[in-house]
């Protein structure tokens, strides 16, 4: 019968040691995705076989038993050519009959795919072929054994190997991205340094294609205008405000996140996701673990729901006035105190 099991803490003892155990800051990871078809959406699982076509352990592959909660894994998307966002790991490895009745597979969950900002491809791998080539011997000299290093180190320069899963040490992440590595272990375990927070750029106001995890959501104009121009009035008021690709808006001092909604008629929805989306940015690093949370709509909601934010949830809201100004439940104004 199909099963599904949690490793143990037994069985996790009894694993191979690797290089970057004894530094708890190499926490990233890379999945390198070849067949798309018939594959988890991208961002929601990482899944291997316990044993190879061969019938024999893959080293690459039980590398999925040295992920942990909180770590962080990119994905480089092999048809496209590119490193196309970064995920978290958001609980442990487990082995699963259910995909293939009497044949185990590793299953590791993920949550909150982020796409990237940059383009990481084929031109760019070029590009620092050299610094990766050179990372590669600074880490021959100290490390004795497998680096289990993701790329394909060839005369004509760099390729990602296609063996699915590979350690990404930061060295590599800084030469790929051109920035530094920001730790992937949740606020609340590592102390808040900001985040993947950026000042804040009004985007185009034009309907575009977001991707959010297991879903499509079309964002319109309005959204972006709703956006735009809390975050206008924030500034008004001497508040500096910040965004990245996952968080609308937020404010650095004091800290607050936003999540704002353009609502259609469809209330219930619209908050059931705020609520999901500002629990989560606060949980797994993007803001401070003591962040207030306000939910952002265009018009003011019904008192019922407002009730629901403020006294169950503890959520700030705030909304459009209809005069080019906003509207502040009680929470919301002791985050953001209109007069400092």
């Amino acid at each position: 019968m199909p099963s599904s099991k949690l490793w143990g803490v037994a069985q996790l003892e009894g694993l191979r040691s690797y290089w970057w155990d004894s530094d708890p800051s190499e926490q990233s990871w890379v999945e390198i995705r070849k067949d798309m078809v018939g594959r988890p959406v991208i961002g929601t699982e990482l899944r291997a076989p316990v044993l190879d076509s061969r019938g024999k352990k893959n080293p690459y592959y039980e590398l999925l038993n040295a992920v942990q909660h909180g770590h962080r894994v990119y994905h480089w998307n092999s048809p496209e050519q590119r490193l196309v966002g970064y995920s978290t790991v958001s609980g442990r490895v487990r082995t699963d009959e259910s995909l293939d009745p009497g044949v185990p597979w590793y299953r590791v969950d993920l949550i909150g795919f982020t796409p990237l900002d940059i383009t990481v491809d084929a031109a760019r791998l070029a590009a620092v072929a050299g610094d990766v080539f050179a990372h590669r011997e600074r880490l021959r000299e100290r490390v004795a054994g497998s680096l289990y290093l993701p790329f394909q180190y060839r005369a004509d320069g760099i390729r990602f190997l296609s063996n699915y899963f590979a350690k990404l040490p930061n060295e590599l992440i800084e030469i790929l991205l051109g920035g530094p590595v920001h730790s992937s272990v949740p606020a609340r375990a590592s102390g808040f340094t900001g985040g993947y927070l950026q000042p804040f750029a009004a985007k185009s106001e034009g309907k575009y294609l977001a991707h959010v995890p297991e879903r499509h959501e079309h964002r319109s104009r309005s959204h972006e205008t709703l956006v735009n121009e809390f975050s206008a009035w924030l500034t008004s008021l001497g508040y500096e405000t910040a965004r990245n690709r996952a968080i609308d808006l937020a404010i650095r001092d004091p800290s607050v996140v936003i999540e704002a909604k353009w609502v259609d008629g469809n209330w219930a929805g619209h908050i059931r996701a705020a609520v999901g989306q500002l629990y989560e940015y606060r949980y797994f690093q993007l803001v401070s673990n003591d962040s207030r949370l306000v939910a952002l709509f265009n018009e003011e909601p019904d008192r019922v729901w407002v009730d629901y934010l403020e006294k169950d949830r503890a959520m700030g809201v705030a909304w459009m006035d209809g005069l080019g100004g906003f509207e502040l439940s009680r929470l919301a104004k002791a985050a953001i105190p209109i007069e400092r």
